[in-house]
């Protein structure tokens, strides 16, 4: 019921615009995700082509999000069941998901041979955000969630998103900057690779502190520094976003699955800088379990 209020509020706001002005489109598309989804979900029937629809994400700069993928959510509570009892087949424990579970068993098998060989296969990037105090990161709730699979509605998390395996680290920063940071500024045009916001944040050259890999899924986490004027963030997936202390942050329990970890990697960078190297890797401690107990 909550999920579906939310939907509501955020179409409302975008039918309060100009209807069908490119801004209005772009929105949308932002709200969706794709040009096919919005076509698709928008209840009306709208009146672009897919063809010119594209055009316009292109016009506006926005970095396209990365296709479609097997819920993580839903692949994380799974392998953490199958940590909970590491000899116990997958088939057994599939049969004790809920039926709303959607991910097939033989994507599951694929997953976990992946795990099993430390294969990386889907790619996301998280923006560690701060406002020139790197004891204090930007933070949100989550918009939509499944209690069922490890995430709820109202958890906290970074902005973060999919990203493509061969795409510059430029575009998986920006795409997440665009979709969960400032997503009303880049429906208007105002973050493209070159405006003059996107070149204050984020450098043409800019590489990951450190890598962190959960599930089959290698997470690139980028640092970034916003500007302290820049403090209208909207996005369609985070809300009530606002800057949280690095300290605070780690003995909160609504954390969305991964986050805890990242955040202690990030104190672990901050504070030791000297010990480390710039990118580490890391690996989750779900896929740590199963690893483990897989080898008894």
């Amino acid at each position: 019921m909550q999920d579906n209020f939310v939907l509501r509020e955020q179409l409302a706001k975008i039918k309060s615009m100009q209807k069908f002005s490119d801004a209005w489109f772009t929105e949308l598309y932002l709200k969706y995700g794709s040009v096919e989804e919005a076509i698709r979900s928008y209840p009306d029937s709208l009146p672009i082509s897919i063809a010119n629809y594209h055009r316009l994400v292109k016009k506006y700069g926005l970095i396209k999000s990365a296709g479609r993928h097997v819920s993580l959510p839903e692949t994380l509570h799974f392998f953490r069941e199958k940590a909970f009892e590491p000899g116990t087949p997958l088939e057994r424990i599939y049969a004790q998901m809920p039926p709303s579970f959607q991910t097939s068993l033989s994507t599951l098998h694929r997953i976990y041979q992946y795990m099993e060989k430390a294969v990386v296969r889907r790619h996301a990037a998280a923006l560690i955000a701060t406002a020139g105090n790197s004891g204090e990161v930007l933070v949100g709730r989550e918009v939509f969630g499944n209690s069922r699979y490890g995430k709820k509605v109202g958890d906290i998390s970074l902005p973060m998103s999919f990203a493509k395996k061969d795409e510059s680290n430029f575009d998986s920063a920006l795409r997440v900057l665009q979709q969960e940071v400032f997503a009303h500024l880049a429906a208007s045009g105002e973050l493209k690779r070159d405006s003059t916001l996107v070149k204050r944040i984020l450098s043409k050259n800019i590489e990951p502190v450190f890598y962190f890999d959960i599930v089959d899924v290698r997470v690139q986490v980028y640092e970034i520094i916003l500007p302290t004027q820049a403090s209208e963030f909207s996005s369609f997936k985070l809300v009530e976003h606002k800057y949280e202390n690095l300290h605070t942050l780690s003995v909160m329990p609504n954390l969305r699955t991964g986050i805890g970890e990242i955040l202690k990697l990030y104190g672990d960078y901050l504070y030791k800088p000297l010990t480390l190297k710039v990118p580490t890797y890391h690996v989750s401690s779900i896929n740590l379990a199963l690893a483990w107990r897989e080898s008894e």
